[in-house]
């Protein structure tokens, strides 16, 4: 295995659409339209120069079409020709953007400097110059003015008057957000405010889904580009760094090639597997820890491509005995798995995949994710519930977990074990934990509530119940980049984020990390979490599908990056607390 990656974000942060892109006049029933309108207004205009809202519409369309010089002349004519306000102070705005258009880089800037002196509490015209000017380099500037827009969140003159025409309501709430994003990613004394404006996206509620991912994109190019920096230039965002140790869970290469014929091959094995995504518990003073080995190719998170003749991914998994002083296995065995009566025995997708531990009632207890499940399609893998053997040889129970919430398409369900109940975290979008009767899989709603931070992105990862009842998670998001061909899997890509997060008691959100990665920026993905010591954790996680690492960190050091803090809580239960039957 190597430690080789493909770099999955572009040099730059992705723009943000364009509120002022002029639509697509190719259709001609449209094109007609407008020719008709063009007529219509110029008529209009030649019986009665002084009917203003012609003026206004007959300069915004003859933009619009391309025919700049001509649109400014009737924008002029509208700034100075009375009438309504709002409407005179937003030709002259138009006038600016219309200047820039036409590079005019002086006479627009102070003509949106004159728009932006008439109407302060406007931000449009601060935002059209932070865009012009960032598209000069000229981005010390751009922020600052991104920066004055952040600080208004309403047309509100000083007066509490509202301006209600011609508003782009993005430009009082996420555009100024945005824009000091773009600026200050290339700005070394600013670089911080412009990742903390990315992170205020993402953890404010009732965005778009275009709004979040953008802010992820961008903040991926962030985490990248302070991992290239020259040591002391930027913060570090890879957790890994701050570990008291870290490396790789190795399997042996004997088990990695092992010649059996694994979930139904045909023939004897050749392919060698690969370990992935580890989980861990710490049980009797031992450090045992899951590392699920595959069969496929991977690359940029998005293709998994079997190795095998038959073209099936299969999953295997092996336990590994870790020597936490000398950080070295002590011995390792493949877990062999019995599937129950009447479970599908060949889907395309085999074994149980991204295992979680735990520790019940003396027991090691896990879920897992598997086509194999009763519920299972081809599109959708559901999750179920195992506890592995005294011997720990493989499991000796599994079940298939029963909720009426459930999906058709389900992962990511983490256990934990509190007084003598065991738990299931089922989703943070609203916050569900699950109460699951180990003897059925039957599942009931223990707690289910709306965070006052938004975690619709959230998913995955580990949960650690702590001393004081509070639970330390490690939760992931993910940044979709395409290229100009959106038809070709070659262009699509997928960057995984991380973060932690303490729940109170009550599993409330009380605080969380920004985002960060372990060691690069790619494919990285959390399974495990455990106390080691009295105040030393250990995270587990896997890197681009193909290596299974670890590292182990001090409680006070994760606790200090939990510097975001949220706000008490405000919601009600969305159900009440009710054991499983």
């Amino acid at each position: 295995m190597t430690g080789e990656h493909w770099a999955p974000t572009p040099p730059e942060p992705p723009a943000r659409p364009d509120p002022f892109a002029i639509a697509n006049l190719d259709d001609v029933s449209r094109a007609s339209e407008i020719d008709r309108d063009l007529a219509l207004m110029t008529r209009r205009l030649e019986q009665d120069p002084t009917n203003v809202p012609y003026l206004f519409f007959l300069g915004r369309t003859l933009v619009g079409l391309g025919r700049i010089a001509e649109g400014i002349e009737w924008l002029r004519k509208r700034k100075v020709a009375g009438g309504a306000d709002e409407e005179a102070w937003y030709a002259e705005y138009c006038e600016g953007l219309a200047l820039l258009r036409t590079d005019e880089h002086e006479r627009g800037v102070a003509v949106l400097l004159s728009a932006h002196a008439r109407r302060p509490h406007r931000n449009e015209p601060l935002l059209a110059l932070a865009r012009h000017l960032r598209s000069r380099l000229q981005y010390a500037q751009a922020f600052d003015l991104a920066e004055r827009a952040c600080r208004r969140t309403a047309a509100c003159d000083d007066h509490g008057a509202l301006d209600r025409l011609f508003l782009e309501p993005a430009d009082y709430d996420t555009a100024p957000l945005q824009e000091a994003m773009a600026a200050a990613f290339h700005l070394v004394d600013r670089w911080e405010d412009g990742r903390d404006a990315g992170e205020e996206i993402l953890r404010t509620q009732g965005y778009s889904d275009l709004v979040y991912e953008h802010a992820l994109q961008v903040l991926c190019c962030y985490l990248r580009k302070a991992m290239a920096a020259p040591p002391g230039e930027l913060p570090r965002c890879d957790l890994v760094r701050l570990a008291r140790a870290s490396g790789r869970f190795p399997v042996s290469e004997a088990l990695r090639t092992s010649s059996v014929r694994h979930w139904g091959l045909r023939e004897p094995n050749r392919t060698e597997y690969a370990p992935k995504n580890p989980s861990c518990v710490v049980f009797g003073g031992r450090l045992l820890v899951n590392v699920p080995i595959v069969n496929y190719r991977h690359e940029r998170g998005r293709v998994f491509a079997s190795k095998d003749p038959d073209g099936i991914v299969r999953t295997r998994n092996v336990i590994l005995d870790w020597d936490l002083a000398r950080r070295i296995p002590r011995g390792e065995s493949e877990s062999h798995i019995e599937l129950p009566s009447g479970w599908p025995r060949e889907p395309r997708v085999r074994g149980l995949e991204d295992q979680r531990w735990c520790l019940h009632e003396g027991r090691i207890w896990f879920t897992a994710t598997t086509y194999h499940a009763p519920r299972a399609s081809p599109r959708g893998p559901q999750v179920v519930l195992g506890r592995q053997g005294t011997t720990m040889a493989g499991p000796d129970l599994l079940l298939a977990l029963h909720w009426e919430g459930a999906k058709a398409c389900e992962k990511n369900w983490l256990p934990f074990s509190c007084d003598g109940r065991l738990f299931l975290l089922y989703g943070y979008d609203p916050m569900t934990v699950l109460e699951v009767d180990p003897d059925t899989g039957r599942c009931a709603t223990h707690h289910q509530s709306v965070p006052d931070v938004n975690t619709r992105d959230w998913r995955g990862g580990a949960v650690l119940p702590l001393p004081d009842g509070s639970f330390l998670l490690l939760v992931h998001q993910t940044a979709r980049f395409w290229e100009a061909d959106l038809r070709a899997i070659e262009a699509d890509r997928t960057v995984y984020l991380h973060r932690l997060v303490r729940l109170d008691s009550r599993y409330q959100v009380r605080a969380h990390s920004d985002l960060f990665v372990f060691d690069h920026v790619g494919v990285e993905y959390a399974c495990g979490l455990a106390m080691t010591g009295p105040s030393t954790v250990i995270i587990t996680y896997g890197s681009e599908e193909r290596e299974a690492r670890w590292a182990e960190l001090d409680l006070a050091t994760l606790n200090a990056q939990l510097r975001r803090e949220v706000a008490s809580d405000t919601r009600a239960d969305l159900a009440p607390r009710q054991a499983a039957g």
